[in-house]
């Protein structure tokens, strides 16, 4: 699909209309748990108006709805309230493999302060992990592993120690099976997750590498203008006043 430079706005306009429409009305979060984040209050779609003036773009209302009819027919997708449409998200993998890890550690008898994670740090470090640019093009189902993976290792760390390693380790072999994950994919792909995350709880140096110094780089023409003062200095240079030879002889 070829687009113009100037219809870029509206087609991620489109699209983000799109993806808020796939979204479901009411979402339970870990809700197997009894920590289900819910308020009472539905999702509300925004109206295609209120996006525009919130983005500041150039185009219409119309213009996002008829954009979003065009990507809609190259992707086939109907946003209807069906679970067809659904969209496996990082975070949906992330409840179902939550789910799938505390049924699996409860069978296998691993210590409950072991599989009983926070899941509110689960959903934030969720969408800490979305947000990066190292883990954007990273499987959903193995970016959720590993999550996993470093909040029980961050447990066993803290709590029960390594005699109980292995077997607080084996429901998520049995889920890196499941989701059919090498072995060089996971540990890439946790490295990356370790790393931000330590790099984001930390308090110490680590956080001053986030803070780069603005540097700007000008070219010399740019620089010239930004400084009036450099284009008078060729009329500084002024010719030397040649003495007349009639004044010399007096």
């Amino acid at each position: 699909m070829l687009a113009r430079p100037r219809h870029l706005s509206c087609i991620a306009l489109a699209c983000f209309s799109l993806a808020l429409k796939a979204m479901p009305s009411s979402s339970s979060e870990f809700d197997d748990e009894g920590e289900e984040d819910d308020d009472g209050e539905e999702f509300v779609q925004p109206d295609p108006g209120d996006l525009v003036r919130m983005s500041q773009g150039r185009c219409t209302a119309g213009d996002v709805q008829r954009m979003a009819r065009l990507v809609s027919a190259k992707l086939g997708f109907v946003p209807t309230d069906s679970a067809n449409n659904t969209v496996a998200t990082p975070f949906t993998m992330l409840v179902l493999l939550h789910r799938a890890h505390t049924i699996i550690a409860q069978a296998l008898g691993v210590p409950e302060s072991v599989w009983r994670l926070d899941v509110k740090k689960l959903s934030l470090e969720m969408e800490l992990l979305c947000c990066d640019g190292r883990l954007s093009s990273s499987r959903p189902s193995v970016l959720a592993l590993a999550l996993l993976r470093c909040t029980v290792e961050e447990s066993l760390r803290k709590g029960s120690g390594p005699s109980q390693g292995i077997l607080a380790l084996s429901p998520l072999l049995q889920l890196q099976e499941f989701c059919k994950a090498s072995k060089e994919e996971l540990l890439e792909v946790y490295g990356k997750v370790r790393e931000v995350v330590e790099s984001y709880e930390s308090d110490g140096p680590s956080q001053s590498r986030l803070r780069q110094r603005l540097v700007w780089r000008l070219s010399p023409r740019t620089l010239k203008l930004l400084r009036p003062t450099q284009q008078l200095l060729p009329q500084r240079l002024l010719p030397p006043i040649q003495e007349s030879p009639s004044q010399h002889d007096e």
